[in-house]
């Protein structure tokens, strides 16, 4: 599988599978439920052990999305959703290990 962090127009994830040559629908955050903000900017992905992170601007926050099953489901956002706090207070890149 293979994701890109697309920031033209509306920013969303665009899903490709590569091994069957397929476009798959794309993660758009108007589309899931539990999302702090809409995303303006995509700033990284990463995965790790069947989970999808991502972080945006100006959402200050990681999104957590489990890509075990066909189409990723939302799990949690990690940070605070604001400017100011003491947990995430703008995430533009990360790692997961």
């Amino acid at each position: 599988m293979l994701y890109i962090a697309n920031s033209n127009e509306k920013s969303k994830i665009l899903r490709y599978d590569l091994k069957n040559k397929k476009v798959l629908t794309a993660i758009d955050p108007e589309k899931v439920t539990g999302i702090l903000k809409q995303w303006n900017t995509l700033n990284d992905v990463s995965i790790y052990k069947s989970r999808l992170y991502v972080s945006s601007f100006p959402s200050s926050c990681v999104d957590v999305f489990d890509i075990s099953t066909g189409m990723p489901q939302f799990i949690m956002a990690l940070g605070t959703g604001q400017w100011s706090g003491d947990v995430i207070n703008c995430a533009y890149s990360f790692c997961c290990n």
